[in-house]
């Protein structure tokens, strides 16, 4: 999903450079925009048949995440032929699910396989333990958003 994703920034004099997204975040509330630039657009690939949705989990609304999951799938004759799902909060920048990603495309979408996505989020994430909730938690969190927005984008994509 993310090689057809590239953010424009421009700096001085309208010099202009392309990032991808997974060079964006650099590490927490960091990105790869420099102190002189500014982000100028965000460009991705239209593809048919997508769907996309986010969840997270706050203590009140307008609250950073305590957990968040997003997720972007396209369906064409009934099978997953791409796949993006992403997790943050979790880790020190937004986290790529990359195995269930890959685990998904060739499949038909199902409340079964986005369960094993979710696992498989759960797994890969790596949550620090802090005023907002415990590491298993987070883990257990991170699953449960996960499969939900996946769920969400396949009814969107029109499984």
């Amino acid at each position: 999903m993310h090689a057809d994703l590239d953010l424009r920034l421009r700096g001085p004099g309208g010099a202009e450079r392309t990032c991808a997204m997974h060079e964006f975040h650099i590490g927490p509330y960091m990105t790869a925009v420099q102190p002189t630039e500014l982000l100028k657009e965000v460009r991705f690939k239209l593809k048919p048949g997508g769907g996309s949705a986010h969840e997270k989990v706050e203590r009140r609304a307008g609250d950073f995440a305590i957990v968040a999951a997003s997720a972007a799938l396209w369906v064409q004759g009934g099978k997953i032929t791409d796949a993006g799902l992403a997790c943050s909060a979790v880790g020190p920048t937004t986290m790529q699910i990359t195995r269930a990603e890959e685990m998904m495309v060739g499949q038909a979408p199902s409340e079964q396989l986005f369960a094993q996505a979710g696992a498989i989020a759960s797994q890969d994430v790596s949550p620090s333990a802090d005023g907002r909730g415990p590491v298993d938690y987070k883990r257990h969190v991170a699953g449960v958003l996960s499969k939900r927005a996946l769920v969400k984008a396949a009814e969107r994509a029109g499984r």
